[in-house]
């Protein structure tokens, strides 16, 4: 290999692996700002957070579900145009409307454009490499802190309205086609690799104008992959069922008078905590990989972090039900504890998914693993619009000398929201 094949090839994998990482950024700041925003978009009413957690998780839990079986139908071009358009209406529905029904209804083009872009991103990873998925599981784990911190920070420091702080969402989606036209330009390169080493990141294709993913599995191996793909399916699905069920129907029960932060700014506090587990887990194979000991710590047993994150939930749902954690910290404590766990959860699922097989097949596993993350926000969100009426009406019963509520029941104030 020459020297100028060799540059071409580091200028590729460097630009498709920034690409990915964009896209996961992009997925997570926009579901953890709006998740951030739950209880604002419902200020001054007692309709449960779960409305909200439904808007943006139920289409695309649809997208997530259908996407494996028509992705060979439909042009990723097309797909991430139709998706850009989607998201920022539904970013100007949501931010503009003051009916709460249209900005529900804004939620869910949003929730379409984040589930979509998911799908594609991810079953795409599979033609270039292991990387791409260290890179997208980093860049979400920056949206996850970066998303709650910044919507904290303009409503809680800036003094920014809701309406308007959600507004800056749709410039950010300038960079789906930026991250697109990267992959797509790369896969369109004329160099091609002569050792195996570069192959990971290379689409295999055997012409330079058909696109990754042109071999169409028959119905018989989409099923086979179906089934093949549930060891991983089912932890993934409980993992992400306790986080969402935590955040839209546990913790919004669990405020604290003891201190000068209003529930409505715990509630903030919250989801930067989920952030802040998973920052710190998402990406933990790309911190390993700086001392080159990652591939020791990849395991396969994924039920373990499910497993232990479903002892964390039953915990805050006794702590909600008696009170038994008296301050605000150690309640940050372990709702971090519970993404933590889930982020070593989602990074070694997707990283297992179609192991050993074609580029085809590992892409149509992956693309099914996504429903996990979307379907399993569905279940929790359908629950929690029974569990935290419930939860608040025992904490209203019993503890009425606490808050039962990590929402304003008046209308966003400067006075009231503002700490500065």
């Amino acid at each position: 290999m020459t020297k100028e094949q060799m540059d071409t090839s580091k200028n590729i994998k460097t630009r498709i692996i920034l690409a990915f990482g964009l896209v996961g950024f992009l997925v997570d700041f926009n579901f953890f700002t709006l998740q951030s925003a739950a209880q604002d978009i419902l200020e001054a009413t007692n309709i449960p957070t779960a409305w909200v957690s439904l808007a943006i998780t139920g289409p695309a839990g649809l997208v997530s579900a259908l996407y494996p079986y028509v992705f060979e139908r439909v042009p990723d071009s097309v797909a991430c145009l139709v998706i850009f358009i989607a998201s920022v209406a539904g970013i100007l529905l949501t931010s503009l409307v003051q009916d709460l029904r249209v900005r529900l209804a804004g939620a869910c083009l949003v929730s379409f454009g984040i589930g979509s872009t998911e799908s594609i991103f991810i079953s795409l990873s599979s033609f270039y490499g292991g990387n791409t998925i260290t890179s997208y599981g980093l860049g979400t784990a920056i949206s996850f802190v970066a998303g709650p911190l910044s919507y904290a920070g303009m409503t809680m420091l800036a003094c920014w309205s809701p309406h308007s702080s959600l507004l800056l969402l749709s410039v950010l989606w300038i960079l789906l086609p930026i991250s697109y036209l990267l992959i797509k330009d790369w896969s369109n390169c004329s160099y091609n690799p002569t050792s195996y080493k570069e192959v990971r990141y290379i689409s295999v294709e055997s012409d330079a104008n058909q696109e990754p993913g042109g071999s169409i599995l028959s119905r018989k191996d989409m099923l086979f992959l179906t089934w093949k793909i549930q060891k991983l399916f089912i932890p993934l699905f409980v993992g992400m069922f306790c986080k969402n069920l935590l955040l839209s129907g546990i913790v919004t029960t669990i405020a604290f008078t003891n201190i000068p932060i209003t529930p409505r700014n715990q509630y903030l506090l919250y989801t930067l905590a989920y952030g802040t587990g998973e920052l710190l887990s998402r990406p933990y194979l790309g911190y390993l990989s700086l001392c080159a000991i990652e591939d020791k710590f990849v395991f396969k047993k994924t039920w373990i972090p499910a497993l232990l994150q479903v002892f964390v939930t039953m915990f805050m749902v006794f702590d909600s039900w008696f009170r038994l954690i008296p301050e605000l910290y150690l309640a940050l404590a372990m709702v971090t504890l519970n993404n933590f766990l889930l982020g070593i959860l989602y990074v070694n699922s997707f990283l297992n998914a179609g192991e050993g097989l074609r580029a085809e097949e590992k892409r149509f596993c992956r693309a099914f693993l996504a429903g996990a993350l979307w379907s399993s926000n569905i279940a929790a969100s359908l629950i929690s619009l029974n569990t935290e009426p419930r939860l608040r009406q025992h904490c209203r019963l019993f503890y009425s000398e606490v808050a039962c509520y990590t929402r304003s029941q008046t209308a966003w104030s400067r006075n009231i929201s503002c700490v500065l």
